[in-house]
């Protein structure tokens, strides 16, 4: 089945025809690089290839509207660098370790803006703006999703009992949004590679610390 398209005419020549699904994935890349705020409908339409006003707004209604389809085309293809932190085959620690390093790896690629565009994207002037709302309840869920695997690895006795689970998640939580701003500052993925290696070298040396006092105590 062809993808929704509006047609132009241009002159006496061939009609144009704007397909949706393209100029979805240039508004992904456009919002992703300027941000909600800084863009406008006028550069998105430049983006699209000059796409006339009114066939803008037949295909996507509104900026915000287009905004909320980028966010769910991000989170369907680039934003799938987070699926191994609901992957029930791997262990909490395995998860999140391929979370960190496929974020790293996506937020450094080249071929689309750096970072994420969940950090970078985000309206900032009012938090009771409803497309705030809509991008900071899928970071929600990401936060959520970090917390209950870290839940799981106390259970599981990766770490031990006396973890503070908001803590911990809070500090891989912490450095999966912080991948964004040291993306565009130019830190190579290198670098930040050995820092998430870093972090999660206390998950294990934290776990293994007690089992060891607990053993000498016995």
């Amino acid at each position: 089945m062809d993808a929704p398209h509006e047609t132009v005419r241009r002159g006496r020549g061939r009609p144009r025809k704007f397909e949706r699904e393209p100029a979805l994935e240039i508004a992904v890349r456009v919002f992703w690089q300027r941000g909600y705020e800084a863009t406008g409908v006028a550069e998105l339409r430049e983006a699209m290839g000059g796409m006339p006003s009114a066939s803008f707004y037949q295909l996507f209604g509104s900026k915000a509207e287009l905004f909320a389809e980028a966010i769910a085309h991000y989170r369907a293809t680039y934003g799938r660098a987070l699926d191994p932190l609901t992957d029930e085959t791997l262990d909490p620690k395995e998860a999140v370790r391929r979370t960190l390093s496929r974020s790293i790896a996506m937020q450094t690629d080249k071929e689309h803006p750096l970072g994420c565009m969940m950090v970078l994207a985000a309206p900032i002037s009012d938090s009771d703006d409803p497309v705030y709302q809509m991008v900071a309840e899928r970071r929600d869920i990401t936060r959520s999703r970090v917390l209950d695997r870290v839940r799981q690895a106390i259970a599981e006795g990766a770490l031990p009992p006396g973890t503070d689970a908001e803590a911990m998640a809070g500090l891989v939580y912490g450095f999966l949004m912080g991948i964004s701003t040291q993306a565009r500052d130019g830190v190579p993925a290198e670098t930040m590679q050995r820092s998430a290696d870093a972090l999660l070298a206390l998950w294990g040396h934290r776990a293994e610390t007690v089992v060891a006092d607990n053993r000498a105590k016995q």
